[in-house]
């Protein structure tokens, strides 16, 4: 008899740490179902220095820290999945000969995204069927609101400037401009789960060498930059996955 209660008692205890870890994954699962990711300055970097451009390298450059050192471009910007209320600085437009700026969105459904008004062109999105991960001039969509598979990227141009010119690729846009995108991840049956807000800001940058410019492409005396912040300020767990998870958080 006494064997069976010790029998009885491992069982339990397996099963228990059984449960936990599934609740454990499930949850997890939960908070990482839509992951928004985005090519950024390396953390460490923030604050150490700035980025100088190569004369004749089309705006390509390298990163040099406040006591001079050069830093190769390969080790200043990383991949990495933003998180709420933490505004990273984005690798520069156009940076590893991506068009314009792109922003990944990891989910295995579909996802809506769109601007605040899609008919403002001063932020134009896009996005590819054929190349899903890098979406450019070649074969890209238009449109400032669209359904798509994901897992898929964005591209996003900021021209800063209304105009009815189609397939934009811009290396640099005006700087005091702030956008915001907005992404809503659905269930097969089209069920909406999260819903995420993202913010750009263009940032000054005072050593890019063509930040002033006056020519008929662009407006009198406009200061540009190549580099924008990114911060992700919302994202909402629809009712179905709060159920979900205050199901996980009480058995």
């Amino acid at each position: 008899m006494k064997k069976i209660m010790i029998l009885l008692l491992i069982t339990a205890l397996a099963f228990a740490n059984c449960s936990c870890f599934f609740e454990a994954e499930e949850e997890e699962s939960i908070l990482d179902a839509l992951k928004i990711s985005a090519w950024v300055l390396d953390e460490e970097l923030e604050g150490t220095g700035y980025w100088a451009y190569e004369k004749l390298a089309n705006g390509h450059g390298y990163w040099v820290s406040n006591d001079g050192k050069e830093v190769d471009s390969d080790s200043v910007f990383v991949y990495e999945q933003l998180e709420v209320g933490k505004p990273r600085v984005c690798a520069p437009l156009g940076y590893n000969h991506s068009h314009n700026l792109l922003i990944f969105l990891d989910f295995e459904g579909t996802v809506q995204v769109e601007t605040d008004d899609p008919s403002d062109t001063t932020l134009r999105l896009a996005y590819s069927l054929s190349d899903p991960m890098n979406p450019s001039l070649g074969n890209w969509t238009e449109e400032n609101a669209f359904r798509a598979r994901a897992p898929m990227a964005v591209g996003v141009c900021p021209t800063g400037n209304f105009t009815n010119a189609g397939r934009i690729v811009t290396s640099d846009t005006p700087v005091d401009y702030e956008y915001y995108i907005n992404v809503t991840a659905y269930e097969e049956d089209n069920t909406p789960l999260i819903m995420a807000r993202i913010k750009l800001t263009v940032l000054e940058d005072p050593h890019y060498p063509y930040r002033e410019v006056s020519f008929w492409s662009k407006s009198p005396n406009e200061v540009r930059s190549r580099f924008l912040s990114i911060e992700l300020v919302e994202y909402e767990f629809s009712d179905v996955y709060k159920f979900d998870m205050e199901l996980v958080e009480t058995e």
